[in-house]
């Protein structure tokens, strides 16, 4: 079953892409050149030091990717007590990464069970020291991810205008943080269920392209925020995100593909740099277009909806100056 979920998603992912405004050919045929680099494919196991910590890896190396040719980058991080196999899996951005001839990079986070440091939880003190207890003190995730990405851009012949993060749950509210902190390296981002501490300041020197999916049954992070957990809901951040961008206009239509999902879109930004939102109505704390996964604690999985190769159409329209 697993193997037939995941054949249905290439071709769901295929389908997508030959509609997609632009081919790879045609995004890529202005990328910058490299010399030095070595030739390699497939799905390659990495460790980095950072801040005291050796950190893990996984990178997919399409087997289109010729090392004189630099190519897009995606990073995607996992979820709350998840990891970077079962990201790469639900996600599936190793299979467009090979579609699409790009690289894709998995890394884990920190901890037991593991995690990112998205942020502080405000619900109150004894929360918070609760949760340093159970989790343990948090990483450096910012300058990790950071180091990341000098090592990948150092290895691999990557065109560093198109470097793109997305993540799901404590993973979104990761990437939320780097379109904030790091903003001058990501030049797009893309959640879903995404779970957005408050963070001191969120001031990028730039508007930062966004696009999100939520479920709005989701039962871990739920769609309309969390008091308790010192969460916004979808629309407040989605929304606090077009306010930065500095978006003049919003429209909510239905999705003429998908009779279950709304969208919210923020257009009319600085750099043409809108905010999307993909309310799931049936959608639960999954990745849209992975297989159903712990349903009865997650809620439903829309395998009809192929998040990644949406985001991916999305991504293609920016780059970094």
């Amino acid at each position: 079953m697993r193997i037939a979920t995941r054949f249905t998603s290439i071709v769901v992912l295929c389908v997508l892409i030959v509609l997609a405004v632009a081919s790879p050919a045609d995004a890529q045929s202005d990328a910058p050149t490299c010399t030095g680099r070595p030739a390699a494919s497939g799905l390659l196991a990495g460790t980095l030091e950072s801040g005291g910590l050796m950190r893990e890896y996984q990178v997919y190396v399409p087997t289109g990717y010729n090392p004189t040719r630099a190519v897009p980058l995606v990073l995607s991080l996992h979820g709350f007590a998840s990891n970077m196999g079962q990201q790469r899996y639900f996600s599936g951005w190793d299979i467009l990464g090979e579609a699409e001839n790009f690289i894709a990079v998995f890394p884990n986070g920190t901890g037991r069970p593991l995690r990112w440091n998205a942020g502080e939880f405000s619900a109150s003190e004894r929360a918070g020291a609760l949760m340093q207890a159970v989790i343990g003190a948090p990483s450096d995730d910012i300058q990790f991810l950071s180091d990341l990405l000098d090592s990948v851009e150092t290895t691999y012949c990557i065109d560093s205008a198109h470097v793109y993060v997305t993540g799901l749950s404590n993973g979104g509210g990761m990437s939320n943080r780097v379109a904030c902190e790091l903003a001058d390296r990501v030049t797009a981002i893309g959640t879903v269920g995404g779970a957005y501490p408050p963070l001191e300041t969120c001031a990028p020197p730039r508007a930062v392209p966004v696009i999100s999916f939520h479920g709005v049954l989701d039962p871990i992070v739920p769609f309309e925020g969390s008091e308790d957990m010192g969460l916004p809901g979808a629309e407040t951040w989605a929304s606090a995100w077009a306010a930065r961008n500095d978006c003049a206009s919003i429209a909510t239509t239905d999705d003429p593909d998908y009779a279950v999902v709304s969208v919210m879109r923020w257009s009319d930004c600085a750099d043409d740099a809108d905010v999307i939102l993909y309310e799931i109505a049936d959608g639960g704390h999954t990745w849209p277009g992975s297989a159903s996964f712990a349903e009865v604690m997650l809620g439903k999985t829309r395998e009809d909806i192929p998040a990644s190769a949406i985001m991916w159409t999305f991504f293609q329209r920016f780059s970094l100056p």
